[in-house]
């Protein structure tokens, strides 16, 4: 069986979010209730930062520090402690977010340093997390997307890939998604035909001139 060699098995590429499927998600919650302000919420920070679900859930609110533009990961995979930083329309949402959370936590008379929490002032459970993605399955139905596909996992993969089409470097992804090894990271530069033109158009050395620093 030494002898053997091993057969080569398709590489399966990350999945990720289309433009459209983005904003048809991000469209479809009622900002004017907590609720749905809450998921909004949600959505955006897996979106703009690729933490995991875990990582989401254990957040507090001491560990976001909108001021100095970044929150931290206590207890990432591993165990091992990060930082993230914090865009301006990402910081724009959480400052209002934690308006809206102090106002329900006031009025129930309910106290907690959990980043989320119910429309009761309680903090979220996995299992209330869970619920905000079923009822995104439900809302999103018709629009194509594999239900499997429609969880905290795939928007960390759509963060990942396009922090990298936008310009983004393999390092300071590896930094921000708490890989130990940048093998890992790799798997998120898997670019389709269409995302190869566009990189090529904006990098390509003979019709972009800043090849002349050199």
């Amino acid at each position: 069986m030494e002898h053997l060699k091993k057969p080569k098995v398709p590489k399966r590429h990350a999945r990720t979010f289309t433009t459209s499927e983005i904003l048809a998600i991000l469209k479809s919650y009622d900002k004017t209730t907590f609720l749905g302000y809450r998921n909004y919420t949600i959505m955006c920070v897996l979106f703009s930062t690729g933490i995991r679900k875990t990582e989401l859930l254990k957040l507090s609110v001491l560990d976001i520090h909108l001021q100095e533009c970044f929150l931290v990961v206590l207890h990432g995979k591993g165990d091992k402690t990060r930082e993230i930083p914090l865009g301006l329309s990402l910081r724009r949402i959480l400052k209002k977010y934690l308006r809206d959370r102090e106002e329900v936590l006031q009025e129930h008379s309910s106290f907690t340093s959990q980043f989320l929490v119910t429309f009761s002032g309680k903090p979220l459970t996995a299992s209330g997390l869970d619920t905000v993605f079923k009822r995104l399955k439900e809302n999103m139905k018709g629009l194509g997307i594999p239900e499997r596909r429609l969880s905290a996992h795939t928007w960390r993969h759509t963060f990942a890939k396009t922090f990298l089409l936008n310009g983004g470097d393999l390092f300071t992804l590896q930094k921000i998604l708490g890989h130990e090894d940048v093998s890992t990271t790799r798997i998120y530069v898997e670019y389709t035909n269409k995302e190869m033109k566009v990189q090529n158009d904006k990098y390509n050395p003979l019709d972009n001139h800043q090849w002349q620093y050199l």
